[in-house]
């Protein structure tokens, strides 16, 4: 998986804990991402999971894990 589809996957699974419903229901009902509320919450908790596997990944996993948050900021 890219660090890409890994971001996007993080961030729709902490939304989907944080609303109970599937970040991609969601989003065609309404246009999202930068104004909800819920969106930025489910991406600072993916930041702060993915910061949490860095603090404690061997450096080969380091680059994909920053590489993952550098894209879940893309969000």
């Amino acid at each position: 998986m890219t660090p890409k589809e890994k971001a996007k996957k993080l961030v729709d699974k902490f939304y989907s804990e944080i609303t109970g419903m599937e970040l991609s229901f969601v989003s065609k009902l309404i246009v999202l991402p930068n104004g909800d509320s819920n969106y930025k919450t489910a991406k600072q908790c993916a930041l702060i999971a993915v910061d949490e596997i860095i603090k404690t990944s061997g450096f080969k996993v380091i680059n994909y894990w920053q590489e993952v948050k550098q894209e879940i900021e893309k969000l």
